[in-house]
């Protein structure tokens, strides 16, 4: 959603607040890559009856969970953290899984080419699906995140360093809201980047890490609405809540690099 953006609401704390617009804009997302704000939040990216009929292909079409991770998150599609070992399985398993993505929003505005339309009209450099050569990484994977996650961080120069997404220089993460739960869900963000001292705080029989890696630190919640988008900085520390009171949290993301071009590009 590209054009005006009327005027922007700010909410959450005074010195990290999220930024609400009508639509995605330039100077927005360079407060977040900078880490000035912690969330760009823009409704009605997808109408909430698109969002009911694709909920119901989800549905329909059933989660899986995600392999070789200490995780409980129901996902549609294959993320690089599964097979952050094995780029050639990641790769091989990107072409069927597409077609599943596609298939599911057939008919109805699709989430990943809805974000690029709108980034693309606002960043002055390239943006599009990330590749490595010739081959096109998966993007936006479904999941059901009703139960929650853990504490973690998200930062490919840690988590792919042998990866072409590990060369990137900054990264931000998307999400669409497709179903809400009741009450809980939301996405929990707290104002402190991953750096290699916080290692000290990692589970070490789990994912993820100790709630003391955030005591006393800044954080905003972002509670999901269907049909909105949130951008947020994956490599601050964050979790998503569990969904409480009936309801699940279905979205669709992908994470966003900056490479040493500028240009923009996506993975999930």
């Amino acid at each position: 959603m590209a054009g005006s953006v009327g005027r922007p609401v700010v909410t959450g704390h005074r010195h990290w607040p999220a930024v609400e617009q009508e639509s995605l804009t330039s100077a927005a997302l360079n407060l977040l890559l900078a880490n000035e704000i912690s969330a760009i939040r823009v409704p009605n990216m997808i109408s909430v009856e698109s969002c009911i009929r694709s909920v119901e292909s989800m549905l329909g079409h059933g989660f899986g969970s995600y392999e070789r991770v200490d995780s409980s998150v129901g996902r549609i599609g294959v993320s690089q953290i599964e097979r952050s070992d094995a780029p050639e399985e990641y790769f091989a398993e990107v072409p069927a899984e597409e077609k599943i993505r596609d298939a599911i929003f057939r008919g109805r505005p699709h989430p990943v080419e809805v974000v690029l339309a709108a980034l693309r009209a606002v960043w002055p450099g390239r943006v599009d699906v990330a590749r490595s050569g010739r081959r096109r990484y998966y993007a936006g994977v479904i999941r059901d995140f009703s139960g929650g996650s853990r504490l973690h961080s998200d930062w490919a120069p840690r988590d792919a360093p042998r990866w072409t997404i590990g060369a990137i220089e900054n990264q931000l993460a998307w999400n669409i809201y497709y179903r809400a739960p009741r009450r809980g869900g939301e996405t929990q963000i707290w104002d402190r980047l991953w750096t290699n001292d916080i290692e000290v705080f990692k589970n070490p029989m789990r994912c993820g890490y100790s709630a003391r890696a955030v005591d006393g630190v800044a954080a905003h919640a972002v509670a999901p609405r269907v049909g909105e988008l949130i951008l947020f900085c994956p490599r601050n520390l964050h979790q998503v809540l569990p969904a409480t009171g009936g309801g699940k949290r279905i979205s669709v993301g992908a994470f966003l690099g900056v490479t040493r071009r500028g240009d923009l590009t996506m993975w999930s």
